[in-house]
């Protein structure tokens, strides 16, 4: 049996007051520009917007980003920056030791949990998770989701290149997977298991984590 860790991480933590029973809308119902500048309870959920119904809508943004993409592939790559992490020449060794941290047998407790028993990682959540504009160096470059560089799901490079905790767990399991490969959305491929989504809130993160659960069990690993 794998054991699975999962991330979530919210940059803000929003609480949605209760409307009374009587002001709570169906989701044909409502006024647009309110749709778009607010978020409101429906009678079955809670939505940002009435427009996260619409496949039409959704599928135009999908082409949007996936456009975008491909205009400006690979800025994850850079590092040439002095904001960047500093690349550690394969001389050092890693400052922790590595061996004997897998337990022999599946610990059935947290408490027991090594570093090498972790063999699948996960994430869902916002802007933060999914590294959005995590290495642009302009404003055209702020949809561009650095996936492969989130500090709790990405595993692009190593440790060496990039301190995230999956380059960490790594060295301790080089078997781990899940983590996000490069840049991209969470409709590619290479994001693996990390569906967080820029502008997500509390109330998506349901709908985030049956995704992420659908993803898992299509995954033949």
């Amino acid at each position: 049996m794998k054991l699975l860790v999962i991330f979530a991480f919210l940059s803000v933590t929003i609480v949605f007051a209760q409307h009374p029973k009587s002001e709570r809308i169906s989701r044909i119902k409502g006024n647009i520009f309110r749709n778009l500048t607010t978020t409101q309870e429906f009678e079955d959920h809670i939505v940002t917007s009435s427009l996260d119904e619409s496949n039409l809508i959704r599928m135009f943004y999908r082409g949007i980003r996936e456009f975008y993409s491909r205009l400006l592939p690979g800025t994850g790559e850079r590092h040439n920056s002095e904001r960047h992490q500093m690349v550690i020449p394969p001389t050092r060794k890693f400052p922790c030791q590595v061996d004997g941290f897998k337990s022999s047998k599946t610990p059935k407790s947290v408490h027991q949990l090594r570093p090498g028993d972790i063999d699948i990682i996960s994430a869902l959540g916002d802007s933060l998770t999914s590294a959005t504009a995590a290495n642009s160096v302009g404003l055209w470059e702020v949809l561009v989701e650095n996936r492969g560089l989130s500090w709790c799901i990405g595993g692009q490079g190593s440790w060496r290149s990039h301190l995230t905790l999956p380059n960490i767990i790594k060295e301790f399991n080089p078997k781990l997977f899940g983590y996000s490969l490069s840049d991209s959305y969470n409709v590619h491929q290479q994001s693996q298991f990390n569906v967080a989504e820029n502008i997500a809130t509390t109330s998506d993160m349901p709908y985030n984590a049956r995704k992420l659960m659908n993803r898992m069990k299509l995954d033949s690993r």
